[in-house]
């Protein structure tokens, strides 16, 4: 689930109306101002920008920029975009300022690490405290492993084997991309996403509603493609049942009494406890930010997820969203994520400009909480090893 991050660690970003671009030199000055200075003051932001992003939260993440990579050597870019060095990152930005010369923009994009190989960056995960399983494929080649067949937690990712039962009931003729479905209430759901404030009677295209699906992973969508497609279509796909809607998932993370009923029944028990539920009211937000239950999640395999992606890769809702992999470095991009407390998950399937296609998968699961930022440093250290391979 992707409730308030996917880069929230590493990431901030807000951009004003009226921004313009300031000269090239006296930005890359600012930009060096901001990695070395010992306060970052907040006169250097725009009010706009404060009243999104506060100067304690900017001060926070330039620190741990700092001390996760070093102070900067060097700033190299212009118009906008530049690129900080450090003695063994590249950490790229983009920075506008407005016509007063304050801040408008600040967006820092994950860190690339100057030196990457494959079996350095593999064994970095490998090391991460917790479960992790991770599978790198090219044309169909394993070019690394671990625990590829475990099935743990993914969260969202889970949505992946939404979207196959879909296009498979499409490819069969059974239904169109173009087909108009209406929202209903049982259909809302939690964020992330934001067709939970559509009023019921919503219409919505499948294409729409896959969209935002993948694209902002948006659990309303889900849920509604779950009840058009039947949740049995989804679960042979997936691997589980029964398959939770986000809304379930919400439900029974929130009520641990309701949880542990749930766990003890056998799959018949299960299936009619979750028919009960499309009665009850959705729980509020801070009761589900808690550890993940195994019970109440979504557990595959990262192998799985590749098979998954790679059916459905080449379809053009995937355009919206690339996750971590350099837009600029691939000919097509796939990607899919998940993440709640705990579990953390990428898929990304890339095409390079020979058209030779390679899946990348990796899963983290904790009790404790996680660093993400890691995590997406070093998942974005295979995808840029196989750039570089």
């Amino acid at each position: 689930m992707r409730f308030c991050r996917q880069l929230a660690a590493a990431l901030l970003s807000l951009l004003a109306s009226g921004s313009a671009l300031a000269g090239d030199a006296e930005d890359r000055r600012l930009v060096e101002r901001l990695f070395t200075a010992t306060e970052i003051e907040a006169d250097w932001f725009a009010e706009a920008f404060l009243r999104a992003v506060p100067v304690i939260q900017v001060r926070e993440i330039l620190a741990d920029q700092r001390r996760r990579y070093g102070p900067p050597l060097r700033v190299s870019g212009e118009r906008g975009d530049f690129v900080v060095w450090t003695g063994a990152h590249r950490i790229p930005l983009r920075l506008l300022r407005d016509g007063s010369g304050r801040i408008a923009s600040l967006l820092l994009r994950p860190a690339e690490p100057l030196e990457v190989d494959l079996g350095t960056t593999t064994a970095a995960l490998k090391a991460l405290p917790g479960e992790v399983a991770y599978l790198v494929e090219q044309e169909g080649e394993v070019l690394a492993a671990h625990r590829a067949d475990d099935k743990l937690a993914v969260g969202s990712a889970f949505k992946l084997a939404v979207l196959l039962a879909l296009h498979e009931r499409i490819e069969s003729a059974a239904a169109d991309w173009a087909d108009v479905i209406r929202l209903k209430p049982g259909h809302v759901s939690l964020p992330s996403g934001f067709l939970q404030r559509m009023p019921p009677g919503s219409p919505l295209t499948l294409h729409s509603l896959a969209a935002a699906m993948i694209a902002e992973s948006d659990n309303t969508a889900t849920d509604s493609l779950i009840d058009y497609l039947g949740r049995e279509s989804v679960e042979g796909i997936a691997g589980l049942a029964p398959l939770l809607t986000t809304r379930e998932f919400f439900q029974l993370k929130a009520d641990p009494e309701l949880y542990e009923d749930y766990t003890r029944r056998d799959l018949a028990g299960r299936r009619g406890l979750l028919s009960d539920l499309a009665g009850r009211p959705l729980p509020p937000v801070a009761r589900v930010m808690t550890p993940w239950r195994p019970e109440a999640e979504w557990l595959m395999s990262v192998r799985s997820l590749c098979r998954i992606i790679e059916r459905v890769g080449d379809l053009d809702l995937f355009r919206i969203n690339p996750g971590l992999a350099d837009a600029s470095a691939w000919a097509r991009i796939a990607y899919k994520g998940g993440s709640e407390t705990g579990v953390v998950n990428m898929t990304t399937l890339v095409t390079d400009e020979s058209g030779r296609r390679s899946c990348v998968v990796a899963t983290w699961n904790d009790s404790a909480a996680l660093d993400e930022t890691r995590f997406h440093e070093l998942y974005r250290g295979l995808l840029l090893a196989l750039r570089r391979g």
